[in-house]
């Protein structure tokens, strides 16, 4: 409602709660955040949070576009958004970490340092390959 096509929860912003993870995950997260932000030009503080709130318009323009089927597709969509000029905004969450997480901290993480390498492969010329144009009408 502030102009924002976009929000996502962030972890790392200085007014969210959160408990923080084992060790191990929290050097793999921020590795994982620093290379995003360096290899991408995303700079956000936290891609992986699962909270993502699109309005209609940005949907329709980012979803039909997504390639990737792992756990980097966040940073596909937030990659999207950048080419299509799309606003988005970090806003603060509340955030447990639960002990009963699926994701192996070395195998996808490997998984998803190949994943950006292809996000920017894949999209490199989006704009001609997939009919890209500046952001339409809301």
């Amino acid at each position: 409602n502030d102009g924002f096509d976009i929000a996502i929860g962030s972890k790392g912003l200085r007014e969210s709660m959160v408990i923080k993870p084992r060790l191990i995950r929290w050097y793999v997260g921020r590795i994982f955040n620093f290379l995003v932000r360096k290899f991408m030009g995303l700079n956000y503080m936290d891609t992986q949070c699962g909270f993502k709130c699109f309005d209609r318009n940005s949907a329709d323009l980012i979803f039909p576009l997504l390639k990737i089927n792992d756990y980097s597709f966040d940073v596909e969509i937030l990659y999207l958004a950048k080419k299509l000029n799309l606003k988005v905004k970090e806003v603060p969450v509340r955030c447990i970490n639960y002990q009963g997480s699926r994701v192996n901290v070395i195998k996808d993480s490997i998984k998803m340092l190949f994943s950006i390498t292809k996000i920017k492969r894949i999209h490199q010329d989006s704009n001609e390959r997939f009919g890209l144009v500046e952001k339409r009408g809301r």
